[in-house]
């Protein structure tokens, strides 16, 4: 009898014993989860059950995404097998996960917008090799209320096309992406910052990496960057929209080794407010103007860079540079080139001038008013201008220029 219940006991214990291991590997979520086939419900079930700190892993193919995917509270690893708008060899293969969502057929406010993938304050981690296509954007970074900065997210090697904006940022986090195509944005291609200053200074927002990227025929403008702080490098920007190559507000912006390629109805750059490091950037046939600073900047400066082909946009503007409403900007080490109106035009501002080559534009300098306050020019020594081959000294004029216009919302 005692031998019946010893073994009846020891059945049980061994039933519990087994049963609590199988709910203790069920709540221990996978590191990694590989969706080899399926569609976007497919996708957004591996990202749910994935552990913090993991990865899923996308095989090539198209996943048809009709409903947004959200990464909330975790920073993981979602990875493709690559994107065929890359050069054979730098993503290893032409393979190609295509994750095709609904196509967009007008732009909605920024505030309004949702991504094919969006990240909330509390997730992070990285996003790599795919294409992404449809949707107000193919990746959103978003907060739901002003909050301490959460953990950053990098994006490599990532092609984004016929989205309503490439990506929209409004989290307190920070960025990092590098080796990015986006093609055929309604809008913006890149549009990143925060709408308000949510009573923070641009300084206390979000941290902004950009290099390697490619942005091709958005609808507005390539990039644009409001209350924040950014840096983009070896760029490419081509045939941008009326927006321009690059547009800033209140911001903290270095643009560096950056190419911004002909745009028949915009300017290369056009910066208001905050601090602006503009150096090793090449923009030529710009409409309305090369790089135009508008409205009291902190500082500024334009060094080894060229501007050049400058043309009137709707019978004005057309300068290689144009600083307008105050502040100071230092131009050196730089060509100013074929400009249809002037090199550099100061609209009651103040430019100091280093090195810097002016040749063939509309004319040289042009100093104007603005307000009670001239327009002023520091020679510093080192520079040329003219359109011979003796150039002669810079002399700055006042011609009665048209004044540019403040931009609106850039996002």
């Amino acid at each position: 009898m005692l031998k019946r219940r010893f073994c009846f006991t020891l059945l049980i214990l061994c039933f519990f014993g087994l049963t609590n291991s199988i709910q203790a590997q069920r709540d221990e979520a996978p590191e990694t989860i590989r969706v080899l086939s399926g569609d976007g419900r497919s996708i957004q079930a591996a990202i749910d059950a994935v552990a913090n700190g993991g990865k899923v892993i996308l095989g090539p193919g198209v996943f048809r995404v009709d409903e947004p995917l959200f990464v909330r509270g975790k920073r993981i690893l979602i990875e493709g097998a690559g994107c065929d708008w890359f050069p054979r060899g730098r993503s290893g293969n032409t393979r190609t996960t295509h994750l095709a969502g609904r196509r967009v057929e007008r732009v909605v406010p920024f505030e309004e917008a949702v991504g094919l993938i969006n990240f909330d304050n509390d997730a992070g981690g990285t996003l790599r090799g795919m294409k992404c296509t449809g949707f107000d954007a193919c990746l959103r970074g978003y907060s739901e209320a002003p909050e301490a900065p959460g953990p950053p997210l990098s994006v490599e090697e990532v092609c984004m096309g016929q989205n309503g904006r490439g990506i929209v940022w409004s989290a307190p986090s920070s960025l990092f992406a590098k080796s990015v195509i986006i093609r055929d944005a309604l809008w913006n291609g890149v549009s990143i910052g925060f709408p308000t200053l949510l009573g923070v200074t641009p300084s206390d927002n979000t941290q902004v990496e950009l290099s390697g990227f490619s942005v091709l025929d958005p609808g507005h403008a390539c990039m644009a960057f409001k209350n924040t702080i950014a840096s983009v490098s070896d760029t490419t920007l081509t045939n941008c929209g009326p927006g321009g190559g690059i547009v800033a507000e209140n911001s903290l912006v270095q643009i560096q080794s950056t190419t911004i390629l002909p745009m028949f109805s915009g300017p290369g750059i056009t910066v208001k407010k905050g601090g602006y490091l503009i150096d090793d950037v090449f923009v030529s046939g710009a409409s309305g103007g090369g790089i135009l600073f508008l409205s009291s900047p902190l500082n500024a400066q334009v060094s080894q860079s060229f501007i050049g082909g400058t043309g009137f946009l709707n019978g004005a503007l057309g300068d290689g540079i144009t600083v307008f409403g105050g502040g100071s900007v230092y131009v050196t080490s730089s060509q100013l080139v074929f400009n249809k109106r002037a090199g550099i035009t100061a609209f009651g501002s103040f430019v100091s001038l280093q090195d810097t080559d002016l040749i063939c534009n509309g004319f040289d300098l042009d100093a104007e008013p603005l307000n009670g306050t001239p327009g002023q020019f520091q020679n510093l020594g080192g520079n040329s201008c003219g359109c011979s081959n003796f150039p002669g000294e810079c002399t700055a004029q006042s011609s009665g220029l048209t004044a540019p216009s403040l931009i609106t919302d850039p996002l």
